[in-house]
């Protein structure tokens, strides 16, 4: 660093000396001599330090939803896996469900719950209109809905024809952040597809979030590991400075999320 500096005075004594000054330039060793006593030397630090200081993140409120546990149910046009029905996980609860989250810029943040107020900034002020939907792993109940012969899942078409951003009111409007759980990656397919179905699911998350030089995905991400499959948004303009990360480690066949 002090190296640095006297180079910097240095320069500088000689480009003052330059502008025909009548004195005459002195020594390097006795012109910093002279500064040192004077403490501009000492003054170069602070300055340096405050020319280099990271800027305050800009205020910024964002708002976003998350879901999981959606759990498409299909296996073949109507039909559903064995005891879909009776848990619930019917196209009908599904419609309702992206219903309620397209309403949810009717509604405003509670002032209180069970009684207890919640100190939220936005108290009592509308929801703004979310930003996009995280989706938090089992997009579908049972490996995309696959059957024994290779071949595009029922669960992931049911999947893409609710949770896809689009118009009316079959479709979420918002941009969806899709991510992968056990349901999704756990199935083995028959031999020698063995991973045929995680492979189907994992591209379904690339296609949605991996842009390339000839193609634009529904929803670029700035970060996307082919690898993996992992991804973050890495837009802070999207999201207020915030990285959303999916992962989909190897090993575990799990997903999760952090922001």
């Amino acid at each position: 660093m002090a190296f640095i500096r006297q180079n910097a005075l240095k320069a500088n004594f000689r480009a003052f000396c330059m502008t025909g000054h009548p004195f005459p330039p002195l020594p390097r060793r006795s012109f910093l001599a002279n500064l040192l006593s004077l403490g501009v030397v000492s003054s170069v630090g602070p300055a340096f330090a405050a020319a280099n200081a990271k800027p305050a993140w800009p205020s910024i409120d964002a708002t976003f939803l998350f879901t999981a546990d959606v759990h498409t149910c299909l296996i073949s046009g109507g039909v559903l896996s064995p005891n879909c029905a009776a848990e619930g996980k019917t196209d009908a609860n599904l419609l309702r469900h992206v219903a309620a989250l397209n309403r949810i810029t009717e509604f405003s943040w509670p002032t209180e719950i069970g009684g207890v107020a919640t100190g939220l900034a936005g108290a009592g002020k509308k929801i703004a209109k979310p930003l996009g939907l995280v989706i938090g792993g089992d997009m579908t109940d049972d490996g995309g809905g696959q059957v024994k012969v290779p071949g595009e899942g029922h669960q992931l078409l049911q999947f893409s024809s609710r949770y896809q951003e689009g118009t009316g009111p079959d479709r979420v409007h918002f941009p969806v952040y899709n991510g992968l759980g056990n349901h999704d990656l756990d199935q083995d397919g028959v031999p020698p597809h063995i991973d045929w179905y995680r492979r189907e699911l994992r591209d379904y998350v690339e296609l949605n979030h991996r842009p390339t030089v000839f193609y634009k995905p529904p929803v670029a991400v700035a970060n996307y590991d082919i690898d993996s499959d992992n991804y973050s948004s890495g837009a802070a303009c999207i999201w207020c400075s915030c990285s959303v990360s999916v992962a989909i480690p190897a090993k575990e066949q799990s997903a999760g999320w952090t922001g």
